[in-house]
C-alpha cells in the first residue's frame, strides 16, 4: 500500500509532520485534514522549512499566519513558525 499521508499530531494539535504524498497532491486532502483540525481545535501551530515555498503557500491559503523564524535544532535548517486562530 502506498502511503499518501503522513501526519502525527499532540494532543494540542501541533502539527510535527504533514506530508500529502507528491501523486496524491493537488486533491484536496491536506486542506480537507487541516478543516478537520480545525473543527477540533481553535489553535494551530506547525513549523515548516522556509525552502518550502509550496507548503508555506498552502498554510497561508488555509488561513495560517506566520509567527517568527529559528533554525531547525535537527538539521540546521531555517525554519517558519506558523499558527491559525479561529476567530
Amino acid at each position: 500500500m502506498d502511503t499518501i499521508l503522513d501526519i502525527w499530531l499532540s494532543a494540542s494539535l501541533i502539527a510535527h509532520k504533514f506530508i500529502v504524498s507528491p501523486p496524491a497532491q493537488g486533491r484536496g486532502i491536506g486542506k480537507q485534514l487541516i478543516n478537520y483540525a480545525k473543527n477540533l481545535r481553535n489553535k494551530l501551530e506547525l513549523e515548516v522549512y522556509c525552502q518550502n515555498k509550496n507548503a508555506i503557500g498552502f498554510y497561508l491559503s488555509c488561513g495560517f499566519v506566520k509567527k517568527g523564524e529559528a533554525i531547525d535544532k535537527n538539521t540546521n535548517n531555517p525554519a517558519l513558525f506558523m499558527e491559525y486562530i479561529h476567530t
